[in-house]
């Protein structure tokens, strides 16, 4: 998770990538190119990645999981191989799971509640960018379904809702400080 280093991180990876050992290889995971520094960007060879039709996942998974526990957890990994692999075989929760449901919950909780969920996220980085992807991945289904069922009023809003997480996403990874990241979740999320 590249995208995710300190710029401290990154400075120390591009040391290391400028001079590697002849039998070193990097294998930095990213879920967009833009998210990382140009620097490691233009020294990396990019391998896209695509996700997993629900049909292949069915395919595959259909002799150990049930088809509506593949289905849930295709759609919360967006097809998305080795996460899908983790929601399924994982035998405790998974932080992406914990983000999705405590993102439903932030969603109905009033705007003082609110509040004070983001100022104990913005103690802790990692779990704030859990939960900012986790509340991505729940816009986007609501997104969808509004789409779907032909509200565009809802839509248009659940779009705008789904560019601010993305953004929000975008300053934690370019270190922006994680309580004012927060903070701005907290007052400017309008659903």
């Amino acid at each position: 998770e590249v995208h995710m280093l300190t710029t401290e991180a990154f400075n120390a990876l591009l040391k290391t990538l400028e001079e590697p050992a002849a039998d070193t290889a990097f294998i930095l995971t990213s879920p967009s190119s833009r998210v990382v520094a140009p620097t490691i960007a233009s020294r990396a060879q990019t391998i896209t990645v695509y996700p997993v039709t629900r049909s292949a996942a069915l395919a595959y998974y259909q002799n150990s999981r049930s088809e509506a526990d593949i289905a849930s957890n295709w759609l919360l990994g967006a097809g998305a191989a080795g996460l899908l692999d983790s929601l399924l075989n994982d035998k405790d929760s998974h932080p992406l799971k914990d983000a999705v449901i405590s993102f439903k919950t932030f969603l109905g909780s009033s705007a003082y509640e609110r509040l004070l969920y983001c100022d104990g996220l913005s103690k802790d980085k990692v779990g704030l960018g859990h939960f900012l992807e986790g509340g991505k991945r729940v816009l986007r289904a609501l997104h969808q379904n509004a789409v779907k069922n032909g509200n565009s009023k809802q839509s248009k809003a659940l779009a705008k809702n789904r560019r601010f997480i993305g953004l929000l996403q975008t300053k934690l990874a370019s270190n922006a400080s994680p309580r004012l990241v927060a903070l701005s979740l907290a007052l400017n999320l309008n659903l």
